[in-house]
């Protein structure tokens, strides 16, 4: 039951199908090692097979050639040590190194490994030539299309892209006045202390920013306002500021949208460039405005708007 239900989730259940093959394969390898009394288990065979061409590695250099970590690779070493299959020395040249080596156990149970491996390798090939598949040729291309953009950056991806599909868009009127003040309340509060300079634009949305050519966006989701950015005017530029999402709704896409609707804003005014200023200390922040193309620049002391530490971040509109 279990299996149809694994086989009927399809690509969803690739890893844990591909998971349990293993496991079965593990086993039955385990099995067949008991059944001929042979003192080894499956899971040491990449470090054993690795060793056997490569008599003296240290644990890094096992990690990096079967691509596991190293406290997997210590794990299976001191099991390895425990059966007296390998042992670990000190090099002879940076004696804090320890090496890895086949001991003479091991070098004994040579003899039975490897046309036990060759029996293992032909019954897999059966299965290879039943289903007409070479199932390797498979696994390399999977392997290279993940190294090239790994299943979490696949997924991540899309999921951002359906959260900005909810995120709605909004400019500035009378009635939301109270949102931009209370999200931006909510956010210096939390990061920083409001500054004089910030209740100016907060108090006075409409002079500070819409009647001198800005504009005041919002974002909403399921009807509820949960950001705000505003663009300032400042001569033939805007500044991006007040920028402030609510903390329930930060993974939510909403500062991606708004970012975005800023910069649109800029475009059709047909300014060259946007800038901003931001703290290092909003990580989250400086990573958004980074993919977006802004960049940083230097800021002399005297010309810094807040008291907090901030550094200016410029976007070229201009090819």
């Amino acid at each position: 039951m279990k299996t149809n239900v694994i086989r009927k989730a399809g690509k969803l259940a690739l890893a844990t199908r591909i998971k349990l093959l293993a496991e079965k394969m593990l086993q039955d390898g385990s099995e067949i090692y008991k059944s001929l009394n042979i003192d080894f288990e499956p899971r040491f065979f990449a470090v054993f097979y690795l060793l056997k061409d490569y008599p003296s590695l240290s644990v890094t250099e096992i990690a990096h050639h079967i691509g596991i970590s190293q406290p997997a690779v210590t794990q299976i070493l001191n099991s390895m040590i425990k059966k007296n299959l390998v042992k670990m020395i000190k090099d002879k040249v940076d004696t804090r190194k320890k090496i890895i080596t086949i001991s003479k156990k091991g070098e004994a149970m040579l003899p039975q490994l490897l046309p036990l491996w060759k029996d293992f390798e032909e019954g897999v090939g059966e299965i290879f030539t039943r289903s007409n598949i070479n199932i390797l040729d498979v696994l390399d291309k999977i392997e290279s299309a993940i190294d090239e953009k790994s299943i979490f950056e696949r997924v991540t991806e899309r999921v951002k892209n359906r959260l900005r599909q909810n995120v709605k868009i909004i400019k500035y009127s009378p009635e939301y006045k109270n949102y931009f003040k209370n999200l931006n309340l909510e956010w210096l509060n939390h990061f920083f202390e409001v500054e004089p300079v910030d209740r100016k634009i907060l108090n006075n949305p409409e002079s500070e920013v819409i009647d001198t050519g800005g504009m005041i966006f919002f974002a909403s989701i399921d009807d509820e306002i949960v950001g705000t950015c505003a663009m300032i005017k400042t001569d033939d530029t805007f500044e991006l500021s007040k920028m402030a999402v609510t903390e329930s709704a930060r993974s939510k896409q909403a500062g991606h949208v708004l970012c975005e609707a800023a910069i649109n804003f800029a475009k059709d005014k047909k300014v060259k460039s946007i800038f901003l200023s931001t703290s290092p200390k909003l990580a989250a922040a400086v990573n958004l405005y980074t993919k977006f193309g802004f960049i940083p620049e230097e800021i002399s002391e005297k010309n810094k708007k807040y008291k907090r530490d901030t550094f200016k971040m410029v976007l070229a509109l201009e090819s």
